[in-house]
């Protein structure tokens, strides 16, 4: 009986290891998820994301949070084909590389350069930093000129370890506080070419990598995240790519309010077509309707507006009149050379969202 019962418990203790192998092999299994539009990359995830996440997560970037993961991914469409290539979470720095998670950590990218930390990406601490032509201040304990650091990876087969693309982008920002406390803004030339000399020494660290080495390409941009208006994301400033002899080049890219003066001097036009919007939409409900948007410009070009319409409406009727009426008005903006995407709140309650893509007349509604 005493045999019988160990050799049920052998059996018990096999079944349940084969069991947790199979758990372990589910969590990394490789999940492939179709493009939903034309022109988005294929995603390849797994359970077992990127720990660098909590990274993002603690550095809270505000407007900015989705817009730097997602405007890495548009840009990179220029170097990597949606046709040839799948999309995965940066796998290849790992949080602790990133930042520092314990006192153990002494080489972290986002801490400051040392003798023990040679890829440090801040400037020392107590050292001179330049902000603009000749002037410079004292680095404090504040003085974090980049504050992340997010990462993409490209395959060309789903089924594959290896990693055929890297695009990293170093999120920056240029206000920032000396040794004394006092705030400086850094000029949009020093920032760039100190985030240019920065985004080498991260191309190094790479470099080091067994699945880097000097075979795969790499795409680096540069983030400043700070903005005119806390409402409004930041933008990306520069980028570079190849295998090697990596240079960065400018971007000039802008974040704008519709309707402010800024807009009407970028595109007098588009910003007379908004005016226009705004003022049908407040005819149904004149006192209870806002109406506000932003616009996106690359090389002083409008490349998507959002508009945010928020209601106070009282029946369904006059909601349900806001969204046709916006349907119809879709028209007035005459150019197809960016994208539209309206949001209509409702007591600060989404109700629908119409959206038109660049290059395109069809709108797309989408009610809740």
């Amino acid at each position: 009986m005493k045999n019988k019962l160990i050799w049920f418990f052998c059996l018990v203790l096999l079944v349940s290891a084969c069991g947790s192998g199979s758990d372990t092999s589910d969590e990394d299994k490789a999940i492939v998820s179709d493009a939903v539009s034309e022109g988005d990359y294929r995603i390849i995830t797994s359970q077992s994301s990127s720990n660098t996440r909590l990274t993002h997560a603690n550095f809270n970037l505000g407007a900015s949070s989705l817009e730097v993961g997602k405007g890495l991914m548009e840009y990179s469409k220029q170097h990597y084909s949606v046709d040839s290539y799948y999309l995965t979470e940066g796998q290849l720095i790992s949080r602790r590389e990133l930042q520092s998670v314990d006192i153990n950590d002494k080489e972290v990218l986002l801490g400051r350069e040392s003798e023990e930390n040679s890829y440090g990406l801040n400037p020392k601490k107590d050292s001179q930093f330049k902000i603009s032509g000749s002037s410079e201040i004292t680095v404090g304990d504040n003085t974090v000129p980049i504050v992340d650091i997010y990462e993409l990876n490209f395959k060309k087969s789903a089924d594959s370890d290896e990693v055929d693309g890297i695009s990293v982008c170093i999120v920056m920002q240029s206000t920032i506080t000396d040794n004394g406390g006092t705030t400086h803004t850094i000029s949009d030339d020093t920032l760039f070419q100190y985030g240019s000399e920065q985004a080498m020494k991260l191309i190094s660290f790479l470099r080091k990598k067994p699945e880097v080495g000097n075979s795969t390409p790499i795409y680096i941009m540069l983030y400043d995240n700070d903005s005119s208006d806390l409402t409004l994301p930041g933008r990306f400033i520069g980028e570079g790519y190849g295998k090697d002899n990596i240079s960065i080049s400018k971007i000039k890219e802008e974040w704008t309010i519709f309707p402010s003066d800024r807009t009407t001097e970028l595109d007098s036009v588009t910003a007379q077509q908004f005016n226009a919007v705004k003022k049908e939409l407040q005819m149904i409900i004149p006192n209870d309707t806002g109406i506000v948007g932003k616009g996106k410009f690359v090389d002083d070009r409008l490349d998507s507006l959002e508009i945010t319409i928020t209601a106070q409406a009282v029946t369904y009727t006059e909601i349900s009149a806001i969204v046709q009426r916006m349907n119809d008005l879709m028209g007035t903006f005459d150019s197809d050379d960016y994208e539209i995407k309206v949001t209509i709140l409702n007591n600060d309650e989404p109700i629908a969202m119409l959206k038109r893509e660049k290059n395109s007349k069809d709108v797309t509604v989408i009610t809740y």
